[in-house]
């Protein structure tokens, strides 16, 4: 056999041999890449299973603190379901674990945080929630409440919706008396099972009903109004602004339905299954705000409103304030957990994701004290407070809405 024959068989035995390695490390990095990925989904699987366990132990907790006293401060319930100010909650799960924690985002609400561990691979859940007690009837109350303008600019015309979130399942005790709503039937089949993936909702969203027309702080007749509605235990209150220009003759349009306006903000947004989003504003508000009457699974605090409850009260006095500048989801975020910083106007950085506040300063009522601000958000923009009154007729503490005018009575639609 020439020497070249014997050149070309050699490289025809190496070339072999490399292609016959390079397809058993082939094989070799697609197994390992299918390890990977089943790891990655059974730590996925551990997150979701510390996230549901650590929810429902919040809910727990916020039930027994909050019945035994209705001013209980978010703190101190993140603190309890932790066990600990720097702690989180551990549990081995199948062949694994999770860490599971509660992070406060706002003066009423907070984040859960779940990270499933499984060999080498990690996996973290997270979700937004309002404490279960704000802007929420409480059992043994009657059909009604007051509602009254704090702040509002001048110069922009306001208007103003109450948008009622009514319980619809057994978890918000029913909207019958038998406890059932037939727009959230029982299921009578194991969920998840085939054929069965119906899902109960938590709430029934309805359409927004006026509360006050269309005005400006000069122009507004009335700054209280009684509202007489069905409100069932467990109904969640919630608010829209229709925010306009006023008009060349110094009156403002009539407004009769937040889609008129030019701009509108929502105090509670819709959470869907999967997603946490916080979005607020009616345009480009990611489908979470809405108007139209539908089923929901829970409410979140909108990014424009900052809601709180009487620190002084017992539990059912609620102020609701909004932000309408435009200003970017960590901003609003920051101002709403850090309160204000102590800078002014083009003074004002925001870097690494805050202006640098220490945390709010109270007014001389125990709410977080709101000024006009430039550089950052107020969220003292338009301002209002709602509270209940007793079923023996007296009204609640909390009337912080200025103004002496004859009480406004508004009769809502029926359900």
């Amino acid at each position: 056999m020439g020497k070249a024959a014997m050149l070309l068989i050699i490289s025809a035995l190496i070339a072999g041999s490399l292609i016959l390695y390079q397809s058993e490390q082939t094989n070799f990095s697609t197994l390992a890449d299918q390890a990977e990925r089943q790891e990655q989904i059974v730590a996925r699987e551990i997150a979701r299973t510390g996230y549901n366990v650590i929810v429902t132990r919040a809910q727990e907790v916020q039930k027994d603190l909050l019945d035994f006293n209705a001013n209980t401060p978010l703190p101190e319930i993140i603190r309890t379901v932790n066990g600990g100010d720097d702690t989180g909650y551990s549990e081995d799960v199948e062949g694994g674990h999770f860490t599971a924690h509660l992070v406060r985002t706002g003066l009423e609400t907070y984040r859960v945080e779940s990270t499933g561990f499984f060999n080498d691979a990690n996996h973290t859940v997270t979700g937004d929630f309002l404490l279960s007690n704000i802007l929420n009837v409480p059992e043994g109350e009657d059909d009604t409440f007051y509602s009254g303008i704090v702040e509002e600019p001048e110069g922009t015309c306001t208007s103003v919706f109450v948008q009622r979130f009514l319980p619809i399942n057994d978890a918000g005790h029913g909207t019958q008396e038998d406890g059932l709503n037939p727009l959230n039937p029982t299921v009578d089949c194991e969920i998840g099972t085939e054929g069965c993936t119906y899902e109960p909702k938590k709430y029934m969203r309805l359409p927004p009903e006026k509360l006050f027309d269309s005005a400006d702080r000069y122009t507004r007749e009335g700054t209280r109004a009684n509202i007489y509605t069905e409100l069932p235990p467990m109904s969640r209150l919630g608010v829209v602004i229709g925010v306009d220009e006023m008009n060349t003759d110094g009156t403002c349009p009539q407004i009769d339905d937040p889609g008129q306006s030019a701009q509108r903000f929502y105090s509670l947004t819709a959470k869907r299954p999967g997603n946490s989003g916080n979005a607020g504003r009616g345009a480009g508000g990611g489908g979470q705000a809405s108007s139209q009457q539908g089923a929901v699974d829970d409410v979140l605090e909108s990014k424009h409103a900052l809601l709180q409850s009487w620190p002084d009260g017992d539990g059912n006095v609620w102020r609701i304030a909004f932000e309408t500048g435009e200003w970017t989801d960590e901003q609003l975020q920051d101002i709403k957990l850090n309160g204000y910083p102590s800078c002014v106007g083009s003074t004002c950085n925001f870097e690494d994701g805050t202006y640098g506040g220490s945390g709010w300063t109270e007014d001389s009522y125990g709410y977080a004290q709101l000024e006009d601000r430039d550089g950052h958000p107020s969220f003292n923009d338009f301002v209002l407070e709602f509270w209940l009154r007793e079923s023996d007729g007296e009204m609640r503490p909390g009337q912080h809405a200025p103004g002496q005018q004859e009480p406004l009575e508004v009769v809502l639609a029926s359900d």
